[in-house]
């Protein structure tokens, strides 16, 4: 099963997989496992930051980063409060947005986690989808709908879109 492909700065394809991550440049074709360093071979998500690091979400194993070549590892043990991974989006101002299954959402800067769960107004502990628009608010989309961050505080859109409450 493909769960997510990307294709990198330089031209690289990278397919997640249940068997792990794949790189495929111009005919060679090489597999990422937990042999190879990956946390879990189960990969959800696959995104390039503006360093072109390639973070890899995985069900089970937390969040991956390949950067020069090495795995590094932020999972349930350094602060991300869940190591299902659904989602992954990086900020105008750099910050990795980490989208949880069950764990909510996480976000990484200069190298710190934090988050945000229903415990700080989050609809849903269940994160799939994060953007940011022109403003500089983070769009969050789960499993009970729409809410947004702003400056540190969580609101939910007047519109209330997809949400348990909505008609």
């Amino acid at each position: 099963i493909i769960n997510s492909i990307l294709e990198d700065t330089h031209g690289n394809l990278w397919i997640g997989t249940y068997r792990g991550l794949y790189r495929i440049t111009g005919d060679s074709v090489e597999l990422f496992t937990r042999e190879k360093g990956l946390a879990y071979d189960l990969v959800l998500s696959l995104f390039e930051d503006h360093e072109n690091n390639l973070w890899i979400g995985t069900d089970g194993g937390g969040l991956n980063r390949l950067k020069d070549g090495k795995f590094s590892t932020y999972s349930e043990i350094n602060g991300i409060y869940y190591d299902d991974i659904y989602c992954i989006f990086e900020d105008s101002k750099n910050r990795i947005w980490i989208g949880t299954a069950g764990g909510g959402i996480n976000y990484i800067e200069d190298d710190k986690i934090y988050g945000y769960t229903t415990a700080n107004g989050l609809p849903d502990n269940n994160v799939f989808s994060v953007s940011e628009d022109e403003h500089g608010t983070i769009w969050i989309g789960t499993m009970q709908g729409v809410c947004l961050i702003k400056n540190g505080s969580i609101s939910i859109p007047k519109h209330d879109i997809v949400s348990k409450n909505a008609s």
